[in-house]
């Protein structure tokens, strides 16, 4: 709810562990979704994710493509 009032505009990847953080896109701003599971990985959480990291340089390789 509180990332609304900041107005972001186009993309906004959303990266985090918990679902707290999925709910930044489920309610919104964010439009994608990455579960990060380099330190603990949630089945349930990932179940909800767009895409899933094991660790930063995967989100890296993902912006480079």
């Amino acid at each position: 709810a509180q990332a609304k009032v900041l107005n972001f505009s186009g993309d906004v990847h959303v990266i985090g562990d918990g679902f707290t953080d999925y709910q930044v896109k489920s309610e919104g701003p964010g439009t994608s979704f990455f579960a990060y599971i380099e330190n603990v990985k949630r089945n349930n959480v990932c179940d909800v994710a767009d895409i899933i990291l094991n660790n930063f340089d995967d989100y890296i390789s993902y912006l480079m493509d």
